[in-house]
């Protein structure tokens, strides 16, 4: 059965597929400052609920089932079921992180959007961290083995195809899952669509948005950012007005 969207499967698998990635975390505990805290699209809170340094922390997502789990894991963080573009909060931020790909999600338009919206909710020295990958090369109709993970009675195989459109602005990823659990077999597939930017794309984009690019990075370990080298650029962004 072909889902509409990756999530009507992974939201109850997501920990599993992504809870040994902590090398974000890492860099989050290094750079994240100040009191207070909003994760945009925070999925199970896998992120947001290794921060508990901060006073203030506000997980925010679309998907209640995600919400659900991420308040199982820490009771302290602020739930928010609300559209990344549209959403509105009587307070603001010390620190918005956007996490692992999740802006990717987004056409160009829908990513201005999401920022200055964003930016309504930081406060005058805040920073907003962006995680995203450089546009991948792949081989479109390829079948790549994405992951193998393994958890107690149940055991996934993640497979993805690639697809792009005819200008190469959106990235089709057909996902296959071959999932083993409680003894039993099935197989299950969805759709993901991401619109991948180059750093000087992203870099007007946030312009766009009336926000500025103070610091870029290339990896989690901090390394120099390199256009035609580096896989991921996480960009640290800050208020244009603040420097004028």
């Amino acid at each position: 059965m072909l889902r509409k969207s990756i999530y009507d499967i992974e939201w109850k698998y997501y920990d599993l597929l992504y809870g040994d990635l902590s090398e974000d975390i890492d860099f989050y505990r290094r750079f994240v400052k100040g009191k207070s805290l909003l994760e945009i699209m925070c999925g199970t809170g896998r992120i947001i609920s290794s921060l508990k340094n901060l006073e203030e922390r506000y997980g925010l997502d679309i998907d209640e089932r995600m919400l659900s789990i991420m308040r199982s894991k820490d009771k302290k963080i602020v739930a928010i079921k609300a559209d990344a573009r549209e959403f509105s909060i009587k307070k603001k931020f010390d620190n918005i992180i956007i996490g692992l790909n999740s802006i990717l999600m987004f056409n160009s338009d829908d990513k201005i959007k999401l920022l200055k919206n964003a930016k309504k909710h930081l406060n005058k020295d805040g920073k907003i961290f962006v995680d995203a990958i450089m546009p991948p090369d792949l081989e479109e109709g390829v079948v790549y083995l994405g992951d193998y993970k393994i958890r107690g009675e149940t055991e996934i195989y993640r497979y993805f195809v690639p697809y792009f459109s005819p200008d190469m602005r959106i990235l089709h990823l057909r996902y296959i899952y071959d999932i083993f659990e409680m003894g039993e077999y099935r197989r299950e597939t969805a759709m993901l669509l991401l619109y991948p930017e180059n750093y000087q794309e992203m870099k007007e984009i946030a312009n766009k948005s009336g926000l500025k690019i103070k610091n870029v990075y290339g990896g989690y370990d901090c390394k120099r950012f390199n256009s035609s080298k580096s896989e991921r650029m996480l960009l640290v962004l800050k208020k244009v007005e603040e420097d004028e």
